[in-house]
């Protein structure tokens, strides 16, 4: 956009510098002219006056030109007109030279002082009327007798120089305007291809936004994933003992907090290791995985299921839970693994042995103090004949 403007700029000066400098050519032809009918009338000093200063002004509006200086180089030739203009009056006292340069004094006029297209023909109109106005005053010629219809037919010639100019700077203001309107078509075009490359980003970066925002959710709920096989059993989903050494101590902080006391069950499947050897290790590991979900249907909301080895021992953690209320839960979970049909083994039936330890408020038993006294509750559940429930007294003995 920027160099289609400075462009037409550059086409606009060359434009108007070639009329400076054609004006500039008129004024000293003018000059010569003039000469001829000075000089045999005597006044070769007012002919040399008059021509020096217009060569001197034109050459110099013809160097200011071609230095790119056009404004510059219209005002000197416009000033030095002027003066030019003077010297008849000033030498001779006559005013009959003065219409030769009205015609250049207009160019420069509509160069200097660029207006709308009516502008060159009202200077053009006054320079007209101003021309026989001072052509009727000045009268004849101080050295020659022309009569008054040769300053009119030279007035008329003057005008029609005048008109000529002012036609160009009709035309050259409606090539302006024509160049503008390009200029404007091209800005609205590239305004239209800036306003659609915008859409085109915004669409682009909302599909990037979107397509960030579900990596970004994906990629969430991939730790969210990780996190949660980070502590749960791969077989049986139950948590495992990394999920329990986070959760242990924030299980007795609340203990301490609620004044109530934490209970803790120890599982063990009975003879399942008469399932491994008379069937195989995949239907074992599924008759993990479908105890281990009896387990979760069993108990209470709040209530933590652990597989903490590789085996078919099982311990639940119940929070707020006295020992014979953790007892209770234990049992319904022994009658329904007793009542239960396993899609593995369908044809046997299992049993389940538990044991039930509690950790009060005020014990300074550790976990490992809490599960061994649950281990042995089991044990005492396993040598009683199996398929029971023992609850571990405070002190480690069991009933």
């Amino acid at each position: 956009m920027t160099a289609i403007v400075s462009e037409a700029r550059e086409a606009s000066t060359h434009r108007r510098g070639l009329v400076v400098s054609v004006v500039a050519a008129m004024a000293v032809v003018a000059a010569l002219a003039l000469g001829v009918q000075l000089v045999p009338a005597g006044s070769s000093t007012t002919w040399l006056a008059i021509v020096a200063v217009a060569l001197l002004v034109a050459l110099a509006a013809v160097a200011l030109v071609r230095q790119g200086r056009v404004e510059a180089g219209a005002v000197v030739l416009l000033t030095g007109l002027a003066v030019s203009l003077a010297l008849g009056p000033i030498i001779d006292g006559d005013l009959a030279t003065t219409p030769f340069w009205l015609g250049p004094l207009c160019a420069i006029g509509l160069i200097v002082l660029p207006r709308g297209p009516r502008t060159p023909w009202i200077l053009a109109g006054v320079s007209a009327l101003v021309l026989v106005v001072l052509a009727l005053i000045a009268g004849p010629s101080t050295f020659r007798s022309p009569s008054y219809l040769d300053l009119i037919v030279g007035g008329a010639l003057v005008s029609l120089t005048t008109v000529v100019v002012a036609s160009y700077g009709v035309w050259e203001h409606h090539r302006a305007l024509k160049a503008s309107d390009t200029l404007v078509s091209a800005a609205d075009e590239l305004l239209r291809d800036l306003e659609s490359t915008r859409r085109e980003l915004e669409r682009r970066v909302a599909e990037r936004e979107v397509a960030l925002a579900s990596v970004l959710s994906e990629q969430e709920e991939l730790i969210v994933t990780l996190s949660d096989l980070a502590v749960r059993d791969p077989r049986t989903q139950l948590f495992n003992a990394r999920h329990h050494k986070e959760q242990w101590g924030m299980v007795v902080d609340e203990s301490r907090a609620t004044g109530l006391p934490v209970s803790v069950i120890a599982l063990d499947l009975d003879h399942f290791g008469q399932i491994n050897k008379n069937y195989s290790h995949q239907d074992g590991d599924r008759v993990l995985e479908e105890f281990a979900a009896l387990v979760r249907r069993l108990i209470r909301p709040g209530d933590i299921p652990y597989r903490l080895g590789q085996g078919e021992e099982f311990v639940v953690v119940l929070p707020h839970t006295r020992a014979d209320e953790a007892a209770q839960v234990a049992e319904r979970i022994r009658v329904a693994c007793r009542k239960s049909t396993w899609n593995a083994v369908p044809q046997e039936r299992l049993t389940v042995s538990a044991g039930v330890a509690e950790r009060w408020p005020d014990s300074d038993d550790r976990w490992r103090d809490v599960l061994e006294r649950a281990d042995e509750a089991l044990r005492g559940a396993k040598t009683a004949g199996r398929d029971q429930v023992r609850v571990s007294d405070s002190g480690g003995a069991t009933s």
